[in-house]
């Protein structure tokens, strides 16, 4: 079997064209168009519109020797010219001559040629959707083009849903993964027996025999910083630097609660080789190897030492940080489910939620928390001065903080995070001037926000501005 063929299933190709040609006769939308003998696709463009700001692109070129089809992004933007359309390919294959043969079959089975001045109004009533346009050359000479909006021609999504299959899935030929402009290097076992899939910023790696699949490994690509690690199941690989631009990896190890990969059912689907696969990787290290193995294919990659602090991980760890300082000292409107507590004449509000999975409990729940944003002997101020301003109670599984209201005539308002620097941070804050409203900043103040690495390498702050009613105070 050729790779063309593993890679895009030509028999449940068959099957999905014949019922497509069925469901097309049934409501009599047309006769079949086959392409004419020894007429091949010389290039064509589908966009498809999933109601976003990206549309999604499949793009072809073929001659008689062989040709390709790459799936892409494209993103606009506005420039000093106008609007800049920006393409991130995803997702390709290519072949020779059999290739080419076997994309005219597929444009001929799902009626392409008959698809010629189609455009498929809207439906009446539908508000959401897809919409897409089409264009073809033939190497006959003859042009296609096509549009619709919720409304397509016979053969449309077949053609769709075959493109998409054979630039982003297919069977892993060799130990290794490239994707995204970098290589990762897997081990041996896994050539042959797992296949990949991808997306505009993620490609999954996992181990599937017939309808069944068990994930393995997620790769992912983030231009605005490292995904969210507090899984502690994700490694921060490294940085891929390309044309200019910066692209952060980071790896998703996926484990017995994602995939349940030892089940009853699994053991009696996944054999041999598959099911070593299987425990090999969610029980032993290989996995922690192939964090190690990454290299670039375009552009220059810079493995991730850890003693960087960048401005997405120092954005999130001022949000944090000052929302526990605000959750401490000052008041204001809480979301719904937070309870009320009165004691003493004197109101307190739960500090987490009651829909809240992790939610704080007791005094030491909240230090445990505070130790992954400040330094301990900052946490010890903070809580000390929290006791002074009210207090804590701990009450029927939750924690409790005073419950009181800032003042509207507050002298500071939002706060924005200007510059990340490994050892402070550069803060933006809002603040009033002399006539502002009630409700006006038109000032701004400028922090520095001093940070340290604790005893476990996590970049803390080691002081704090916390803002009451009346003035700034370091606590």
């Amino acid at each position: 079997m050729s790779v063309f063929d593993k890679l895009f299933g030509m028999k449940d190709l068959d099957k999905r064209v014949k019922k497509m040609n069925a469901a097309a006769a049934k409501k009599g939308s047309g006769k079949h168009s086959p392409l004419p003998e020894g007429v091949y696709v010389v290039n064509f463009e589908l966009s498809v519109n999933n109601c976003s700001a990206e549309l999604e692109v499949y793009l072809g070129e073929m001659n008689e020797e062989g040709g390709k089809v790459v799936s892409l992004v494209r993103r606009s933007r506005y420039g000093e010219n106008g609007y800049i359309d920006e393409d991130k390919p995803f997702g390709k294959i290519s072949g020779g001559s059999e290739f080419t043969k076997k994309m005219a079959k597929l444009f001929s089975d799902c009626n392409v040629y008959g698809w010629d001045g189609f455009h498929g109004a809207n439906p009446p009533g539908v508000l959401d959707g897809t919409s897409m346009s089409f264009k073809a050359e033939f190497s006959d000479g003859s042009r296609v083009s096509a549009s619709g909006s919720n409304n397509f021609p016979a053969g449309y999504h077949v053609l769709k849903n075959a493109l998409a299959e054979m630039t982003t899935r297919g069977i892993l030929e060799k130990a290794e993964l490239e994707y995204g402009g970098i290589v990762l290097k897997l081990p041996d076992e896994w050539a042959g027996n797992t296949r990949f899939s991808f997306s505009s910023d993620i490609a999954v790696v996992e181990v599937v025999e017939g309808k069944d699949s068990v994930a393995l490994i997620r790769l992912e690509i983030s231009e605005s910083g490292y995904r969210d690690d507090s899984e502690n199941v994700r490694y921060r690989l490294g940085r891929l630097i390309k044309d200019g631009e910066e692209f952060f990896v980071s790896l998703y190890l996926y484990g017995p609660m994602d995939s349940g990969y030892l089940s009853a059912k699994n053991k009696n689907i996944f054999k041999d080789e598959k099911l070593d696969i299987l425990k090999a990787a969610f029980e032993g290290d290989s996995r922690d190897v192939i964090a190690q193995t990454v290299s670039a294919v375009e552009g220059e990659w810079f493995a991730e030492k850890g003693d960087t602090l960048y401005y997405s991980d120092g954005r999130a760890l001022f949000d944090k940080s000052r929302s526990i300082i605000l959750s401490l000292f000052a008041g204001g409107d809480y979301p719904s489910g937070r309870l009320v507590l009165e004691k003493d004449g004197k109101k307190y509000i739960s500090y987490s939620c009651t829909y809240d999975r992790d939610r704080l409990r007791t005094l030491d729940d909240l230090k445990c928390r505070m130790h992954k944003y400040f330094t301990e002997e900052l946490t010890g101020r903070i809580i000390a001065c929290a006791e002074k301003t009210g207090g804590f109670i701990e009450e029927n599984g939750y924690l409790y903080v005073p419950y009181e209201k800032t003042p509207s005539d507050s002298p500071y308002g939002n706060s924005q995070l200007k510059e990340v620097k490994n050892d402070h941070l550069i803060v933006s804050v809002r603040k009033k001037a002399e006539g502002d409203g009630k409700y006006d900043y038109s000032s701004a103040e400028i922090f520095e926000f001093p940070i340290t690495r604790n005893e476990e390498g996590r970049f803390v702050f080691s002081d704090f501005y916390g803002w009451d009613a009346n003035q700034k105070t370091t606590l």
